[in-house]
């Protein structure tokens, strides 16, 4: 993902959400480079926004829908 993708997804994301500098929205995510950028994190402050990143390799802990997935591959395999 680029970081052009990446902002215009915030901008999509934003868009959707009630915030204010009293109420801000918070946004988990992975902590690939394209979320890190100068200006993704600029938008994200100027429109109360706090997204939160976690280390891209403690990402496949805890995202249920990869442990599910290898669940489901592992199965595959062994019923196949």
């Amino acid at each position: 993902m680029t970081t052009e993708t990446f902002l215009k997804w915030l901008q999509h994301f934003i868009s959707f959400t009630k915030r204010s500098a009293a109420d801000p929205v918070s946004l988990v995510i992975d902590g690939h480079g394209s979320h890190k950028e100068l200006d993704v994190i600029t938008f994200a402050h100027e429109n109360h926004a706090h997204v939160l990143t976690q280390p891209t390799s403690r990402s496949l802990l805890t995202d249920p829908l990869y442990n599910l997935s290898r669940t489901t591959t592992v199965l595959l395999v062994v019923g196949g």
